[in-house]
């Protein structure tokens, strides 16, 4: 081996020993410039999972807001429509309102009951109710004990200069004498006439503001207040703190374009997020703020650096270690890209041969159902023409003649079959070439209409057509013909008696929209996804005439020309499908 050494020339080895340098230098470059990107940016990376993860706990906060709004005016609306507060209401007898309403709307100040809500929404209890004439201005009941008690400044608050046209929410400071108590969270429903359908006066309730609280709640929760009224309503910080907050909850409101910034607390930076409580409403505008301490995003920072210092160093060492290895294997990892380079290459070569072998084998069953379509044409038909020639003799009683006719009918579908097996093999192979114009398609369903009149109507079924003249496709004329024959055989088969068809057509964009619709029993809904799948019939049509090719002809036809055939819908005793074909440029 030492003789095998010293034989190597002096230039590889003087090659070996650059390379070494070079790659030694190189490992330990980018380990040294990946140690002060890493230490430069993960600190930020970690800020930006942890503002993340605050921010999906404000947006559970804001959905769960919307749901109890959501919950409040179901309740509300629910309550504004009893017939004793509309009827002291369009009769003017303002006197008997809310005695009237004493029953109605006796539950809102008292407990609800899980009757009235989601098993895990917790109870709601408003705190008073009044209602609003036509002006907006309060009604003033004649006493206040159920309906209950609020002082005149709030009650110029929840007056409106106008009755809401939806529900609007409001909110507002509930005081007990001078001392501020709570938040109250107002909602205002209108009360439409069932008259003149005009707003006649709105309910207004006014419930106890409920701040969001998290699951566990915990140093990284956030704090949730309402900014109402230019003042902040937060719990869980002083007077002067409060004022802090206040100012940049103002200056984020000022700038709509700003929903969150960063506000110091007693040394701790918070994250501050404003977000609209009642956009649009006749209220003033109301802010729920979230609060939130970074003090975890700091002590992670400050871990991270760490860390990556000390990550660093092992790293510089590491690259000595690495640099030498590389230089010594460096031909194994280019024979290893050799070997499989040339695995690649064989497996490439296989799937393509595979792949030859699948487009052949499909080009085999095309050419098999085209083959077999052609070779049943001529026996079927002559037992066509044999069954015809038994007809015509006299000799046979009533009953052979009746099976014979039934015989030729067979006959007739299985022809029907061959020739929509032949054309969907042409069309499973790309063989199919259309002849595409300019086609009214009115005259196309007219003249299907005008076939079926010759035939026996068992249902007495009425047609109903509305396409403009004028409206034109872009079709070949024959097969436009076949997808609407398909369409309205399948509506005609379906239907009931004293049943419709109806046919409309119009415009919408680059598509002529033609919908077929028809009375009868549904497709059931688990049969619709496969309803265009080829042989399928639901179980609706097992006692009716067919083969499950139509549909899938039909469609693939629309698609060909560069449409599409769907299902509209199947409900309630009618079903509808929807052809779309391109309209000529």
């Amino acid at each position: 081996m030492d003789s095998q050494s010293h034989s190597l020339p002096r230039q590889a080895s003087g090659f070996r020993r650059r390379l070494f340098f070079a790659t030694t230098l190189l490992v330990g470059g980018l380990s040294a410039l990946g140690a002060v990107f890493a230490h430069r940016h993960l600190p930020s990376a970690a800020e930006r999972e942890l503002e993340l993860a605050v921010d999906r706990q404000i947006l559970a906060a804001a959905n769960a807001r919307s749901m109890r709004q959501a919950i409040l005016t179901r309740i509300c609306h629910s309550l504004a429509r009893q017939p004793r507060i509309h009827a002291a209401l369009e009769d003017d007898a303002l006197d008997l309102l809310y005695p009237s309403a004493h029953h109605e709307l006796r539950q809102l100040t008292e407990e609800w009951s899980a009757v009235h809500l989601p098993e895990d929404e917790p109870g709601l209890q408003a705190k008073f109710y009044r209602f609003l004439d036509r002006g907006g201005g309060i009604i003033a009941p004649m006493t206040t004990r159920a309906v209950g008690v609020i002082d005149d400044e709030l009650s110029r608050r929840i007056s409106l200069h106008e009755l809401p046209e939806h529900p609007v929410f409001g909110y507002f400071p509930w005081r007990s004498g001078e001392e501020f108590q709570d938040m109250v969270e107002v909602i205002a429903v209108p009360i439409v006439s069932h008259e003149t359908f005009e707003g006649i006066a709105a309910l207004v309730v006014g419930f106890p503001y409920q701040p969001w609280v998290g699951e566990v709640p915990d140093e990284a929760s956030p704090r949730m207040g309402v900014w109402a009224g230019e003042g902040l309503f937060i719990p869980g910080f002083d007077d002067e703190v409060v004022e802090e907050l206040r100012k940049k909850v103002l200056s984020l409101i000022r700038e709509p374009a700003r929903s969150a910034a960063v506000v110091p607390v007693e040394g701790i930076p918070h994250r501050v997020v404003v977000r609209p409580l009642n956009p649009n409403s006749l209220y003033p505008g109301a802010y729920e703020v979230a609060v939130v301490s970074m003090a975890e995003i700091q002590a992670m920072q400050k871990r991270l650096r760490d860390r990556i210092l000390m990550a660093g160093g092992v790293l510089m060492l590491v690259g000595l270690a690495v640099g030498h290895w590389v230089s010594s294997r460096f031909s194994k990892p280019v024979e290893a890209l050799a070997v499989a380079t040339e695995e690649e290459h064989s497996y490439r070569i296989r799937a393509e041969e595979a792949l030859d072998r699948t487009s052949e084998e499909l080009r085999r069953a095309a050419r098999f159902s085209a083959d077999a379509s052609h070779q049943l044409k001529t026996p079927v038909a002559v037992m066509r023409a044999g069954l015809e020639e038994l007809l015509l003799d006299s000799s046979f009683n009533a009953n052979t003649r009746g099976e014979l006719q039934a015989l030729l009918q067979h006959t007739d579908r299985l022809t029907n079959v061959i020739e929509d097996l032949l054309l969907l093999s042409r069309l499973d192979t790309g063989r199919l070439q259309l002849a595409l114009g300019a086609e009214p398609i009115r005259p196309v369903v007219e003249g299907l209409l005008d076939d079926f009149s010759t035939l026996p109507d068992e249902f007495s079924l009425t047609y109903d057509v509305e396409i403009a003249p004028e409206l034109v496709v872009l079709a070949d004329r024959r097969h436009l013909s076949m997808i609407l024959q398909v369409l309205l055989e399948n509506a005609r088969k379906y239907n009931r008696a004293n049943g419709t068809i109806q046919v409309k057509a119009a415009l919408g964009g680059a598509l002529v929209h033609c919908r077929i619709g028809n009375t009868g029993d549904p497709i059931p809904p688990e049969t619709q996804p496969c309803i265009f799948e080829r042989f399928h019939r639901g179980a609706s049509g097992e006692d009716i005439p067919g083969y499950g090719l139509g549909l899938n002809l039909a469609r693939k036809l629309a698609l060909l020309h560069n449409g599409d055939l769907s299902l509209r819908e199947s409900a309630n005793d009618w079903t509808e499908f929807v052809l779309r074909l391109p309209v000529p440029h």
